[in-house]
């Protein structure tokens, strides 16, 4: 099976590709995995305290599936090409999240509404790795709300956390 071999560059195309398409599920289930759900609230995170080469930080809390704090860098915003008619900007960032069984390590990209003035946010969070009883964590979380530097940020996640 292509899953379980040792990969060249061109097998490691094949590999991902397979994996995406869910024929590797075998290889997964190996894993312990949960779906998790649940809410969130941040507030705005400002220098020196926020480190972000684009300058946005947020800090909050996470209730449910996931209990525990998380702060969040952006790493880069890009203004959509049509930004004058949807006011969309998007950004990619990092997040850690601190649960009292260790921390997830997230890489983060979505969208936000920053000209409606209700800063409607979505955005796909993929983990990478953890800390704890959730080293070697992997999965992701589907996320959407609002966030406005006046009010912060609230809204509900959904995805799925797997360990080895």
């Amino acid at each position: 099976m292509i899953c379980s071999r040792q990969l060249t560059t061109n097998s490691r195309t094949t590999l991902l590709l397979a994996s995406a398409l869910g024929i590797c599920a075998g290889a997964a289930m190996a894993q312990n995995c949960k779906d998790v759900t649940g809410h969130f609230t941040s507030q705005q995170v400002l220098p020196p305290s926020c480190t972000s080469p684009v300058g946005s930080c947020t800090a909050g809390q996470l209730i449910g599936g996931i209990q525990g704090s998380f702060t969040a860098t952006a790493t880069q915003l890009l203004v959509s090409a049509d930004f004058a008619t949807t006011g969309v900007l998007h950004f990619t960032g990092d997040i850690v999240v601190t649960t009292k069984d260790g921390n997830l390590v997230i890489k983060d990209a979505g969208t936000i509404d920053v000209a409606s003035g209700e800063g409607h946010v979505a955005d796909v969070s993929k983990i990478i790795s953890g800390t704890g009883s959730l080293t070697g964590a992997t999965g992701f979380l589907r996320v959407q709300g609002t966030f406005t530097a006046a009010a912060g940020g609230d809204g509900d996640y959904r995805g799925r956390i797997c360990t080895p």
